[in-house]
């Protein structure tokens, strides 16, 4: 899909824990994960090059809860939280094509990769990455993934402006009230962290 030249009229959609761009290569995976670590970096990269090209990245993130806690513990968490926040917050072109809305009560693993292919990730455990992994090809199935995650999206991200209104508004289009939004509800994510560790 990169090096399509159709890139910029493709969408991505994402759902998970905080988003791949809060993986960084200093994650506390076991030594016999690196390779999956490895991975999760090439896909970080994919979809920040993804927006570069005009490709529309929409994230769907469940900030950090008592149940994350518990499966990769408070520094993982807040590692995560941070890393996630300082992308955020620093100026990078990608931001001119990513949407972002929040699931405060977490959600499921899934991707849809323009109109290729949708992808679910499933846990067996508390251990690193996904143990089961489901992937639709079929044009019908994507399809129906897409609307009914669009639909999801835009509810969402409706809650998510009015959660955390950003304090400014004037002049700002919708996807960057929605990354101001963001960064409110996870800096308070970040708050809640500190006070428990």
């Amino acid at each position: 899909m990169l090096k399509s030249v159709h890139v910029n009229k493709e969408e991505v959609w994402s759902s998970a824990f905080l988003s791949t761009l809060a993986i960084g290569p200093d994650d506390p995976y076991p030594l016999e994960d690196k390779d999956y670590l490895e991975l999760l970096l090439q896909e970080k990269e994919t979809l920040i090059q993804l927006a570069e090209k005009g490709c529309t990245i929409r994230f769907i993130i469940s900030p950090a809860n008592r149940n994350h806690i518990r499966q990769a513990g408070i520094d993982y968490a807040v590692m995560r939280t941070e890393r996630l926040l300082n992308f955020l917050k620093d100026n990078h072109p990608a931001h001119q094509y990513i949407d972002w809305s929040i699931s405060e009560l977490g959600i499921k693993n899934l991707y849809i990769i323009g109109h290729l292919s949708v992808f679910e990730g499933y846990k067996k455990g508390t251990h690193s990455g996904y143990g089961l992994t489901l992937r639709h090809t079929a044009r019908q199935v994507i399809n129906a993934h897409i609307e009914v995650y669009h639909s999801y999206f835009r509810d969402l991200a409706a809650r998510t402006l009015v959660k955390w209104p950003p304090k400014t508004t004037k002049d700002l289009r919708e996807r960057d009230l929605l990354r101001l939004a963001t960064i409110q509800c996870l800096e308070e994510s970040l708050r809640f962290l500190k006070d428990l560790s």
